[in-house]
């Protein structure tokens, strides 16, 4: 696993380098009309037009300072076909790991700092501070004018008894489990066990293989613990 790290304020915060497309400097973007209020505006890079999220003012931290934006980094990402810009106070380093470094995320809203673990796929405990793995793809959901990841049901033209699949489901992103989950439960898939890292897939397979049993589709995130 590469870990990008970047800071805003006091607290250290990080995103898999495959989602990242390039780091650049902070600059002034326009205004369109009917954006989210986290949204300050996009930018034209090589022809493309992308959204600039303010990261901290989305995370209920100070929002960006556009008199100083450009001392400021943007973090542009890429997956599930959208690029999307993410405003940060500053960008540190990359960190390459063994994914047994990253710790799950509290069963809770906010920890004792404040800090919202709902946002957050996983922690790394470095020993200098603690790093929280920011869950891009819910934030850029949860910005988006339109419900692509919101499909409540998939139809059944050839009747399939999916109540007799054995699925397997492995996702780190709390958001991304919930919906695509929801999404099977609806559909018929009532068999279906979700775990939210792939040792724990695993770990069930291997269990379900020792009693000859063996799931009929694993659906997984590429990159995770």
């Amino acid at each position: 696993l590469e870990v990008l790290v970047f800071r805003m304020g006091p607290q250290h915060y990080g995103v898999n380098v495959a989602k990242v497309r390039e780091v650049i400097r902070g600059e002034t973007p326009s205004e369109p009309p009917k954006m989210h209020s986290s949204v300050i505006g996009v930018i034209n890079k090589r022809g493309s037009l992308i959204p600039l999220v303010d990261l901290g003012k989305h995370l209920g931290l100070p929002p960006v300072d556009p008199s100083n934006i450009d001392d400021a980094r943007i973090i542009v990402t890429e997956f599930n076909g959208m690029v999307v810009g993410f405003v940060v106070e500053a960008v540190e380093r990359i960190h390459r790991l063994g994914w047994d470094r990253v710790q799950g995320v509290p069963e809770m809203g906010e920890g004792d700092e404040g800090v919202n673990y709902s946002t957050c796929t996983g922690i790394i405990q470095f020993d200098e501070y603690l790093l929280l793995m920011v869950d891009f793809e819910s934030i850029t959901d949860s910005i988006r004018m339109e419900d692509k990841l919101h499909i409540t049901s998939v139809d059944n033209p050839l009747s399939i008894d999916r109540g007799g699949v054995r699925l397997i489901m492995a996702e780190d992103s709390a958001f991304m489990r919930d919906a695509i989950g929801t999404v099977f439960r609806r559909s018929g898939y009532t068999n279906a066990s979700i775990f939210s890292n792939g040792q724990a897939a695993w770990e069930a397979i291997a269990a379900a293989a020792e009693r000859g049993e063996r799931p009929d589709m694993v659906i997984s995130d590429i990159e995770m613990p």
